[in-house]
């Protein structure tokens, strides 16, 4: 189940040969929450902009999770996950402004 502050990988190219997925991450998100069956990411270039877009857990596009060594001292992601992965999504955002 992944968790708050994870890296969620995407793959969006279908292989011309096998009309398969390729296996090769072309995106990457930040996971916000997950509901149930639902996991909400925060994406830096969805459409041209950073936002929130919803996903099944298991969808098809999404090739796994990770959670990266966040520093405790820089981001308190356990204490106040909600909190610090909209800090790094907003820093997404004016970065790409």
């Amino acid at each position: 189940m992944p968790k708050p502050g994870d890296i969620v990988y995407f793959n969006w190219s279908i292989n011309e040969n096998s009309n398969l997925y390729d296996g090769v991450a072309e995106c990457v998100g930040i996971v916000e929450m997950t509901i149930d069956n639902k996991v909400f990411v925060i994406e830096g270039d969805s459409d041209g902009r950073c936002k929130e877009k919803t996903y099944c857990i298991g969808e098809h596009v999404i090739i796994g999770y990770a959670t990266p060594l966040y520093s405790s001292t820089k981001i308190h992601l356990k204490q106040n996950a909600k909190t610090a992965v909209q800090s790094v999504a907003l820093a997404i955002h004016i970065g790409l402004s």
